[in-house]
């Protein structure tokens, strides 16, 4: 009976081990989809369709909170000299491209009142739009729950409320079940390369996180496009997990410096980056502009 049930255990434990490999492919599936693709184009889409109306009618922007100028120049020559050294003080806390400064002028236009030969106005308009064309994402809160731990208090509450119950009754079989389901995917946590970074995130920040948290995680970080992005040493596994769950507190000085560049590289368009790797559009040697860059290359 005993060897009967024994070999039941373990039939029922790569069911469920091939269930949870199934439902972790669905998932990846799912997120692949062209239904995602289309969402997100879709969000772009709007994304550009709010920026035309914020640079083209005061009415999208009328919640915007400025010092109106109050008159204090003497000359034209006064408030000209005044804007062009606050539009330089702006920019000099500010490395904005061309086609961000031009954003942020035309968006002023739409403001006329607005006291420009004050940095704070520009730094105002700024946040503004940011605010506006890139709002923060929902993020995950770092949850409080139970750590993880090879003997975690709720396996033991489990493993205690299976035992009190009789041996061949329905009711411990469900129990003896929830408690095979919750030990075969905390011992695939444990088998992860991920759970020791986990363990000292845990204990760096004094925070708790429990085992279906970190799994989602896992999943997560296996996706595609994470594994792409992220490398399985620690590092890496530090600056997914600020990414998953929104927060930077675990993460060094010079982790929050590769964050803060990730953010900004987020931000360049495809001219920018073009610009960046010296990329061309042509290797025609009769184009003007492949001739004038091999001559600057030769000199």
């Amino acid at each position: 009976m005993s060897s009967q049930r024994t070999a039941g255990f373990r039939a029922e434990r790569l069911a469920i081990e091939k269930e949870i490999a199934e439902a972790e492919q669905r998932r990846r599936y799912v997120a692949d989809t062209p239904a995602r693709i289309a969402a997100e184009q879709k969000a772009e889409h709007e994304r550009r369709a709010l920026k035309k109306r914020l640079l083209l009618d005061p009415i999208e922007s009328h919640d915007f909170v400025y010092k109106p100028y109050d008159g204090r120049f003497a000359s034209a020559d006064e408030v000209t000299a005044a804007i062009k050294a606050s539009w330089d003080a702006f920019l000099a806390n500010h490395d904005l491209d061309q086609q961000a400064q031009t954003t942020l002028t035309e968006f002023l236009k739409n403001h006329p009142n607005a006291d420009i030969s004050l940095p704070e106005t520009f730094e105002a308009a700024l946040s503004y739009l940011e605010g506006r064309l890139n709002p923060p994402a929902e993020s995950l809160p770092v949850p409080t729950a139970e750590p993880i731990t090879e003997q975690d208090q709720y396996l033991a509450e489990l493993r205690q409320a299976a035992e009190s119950l009789p041996v061949h009754s329905r009711e411990r079989s469900i129990a003896d079940r929830a408690l095979l389901i919750a030990e075969t995917k905390a011992e695939l946590l444990l088998k992860s390369d991920v759970a020791e970074v986990l363990q000292m995130i845990v204990a760096q920040t004094g925070k708790a996180l429990s085992a279906d948290h970190s799994l989602r995680f896992l999943d997560w970080l296996q996706h595609p496009a994470q594994r792409r992005r992220y490398r399985r040493d620690a590092t890496s596994i530090r600056l997914a997990f600020a990414e998953y769950f929104g927060t930077t507190e675990h993460l060094s000085d010079d982790e929050q410096k590769t964050i803060q560049t990730y953010r900004a590289m987020e931000t360049l368009s495809s001219a920018d980056i073009k610009q960046a790797v010296g990329s061309r559009t042509t290797y025609d040697p009769f184009d003007a502009g492949f001739r004038a860059s091999r001559a600057a290359e030769g000199e």
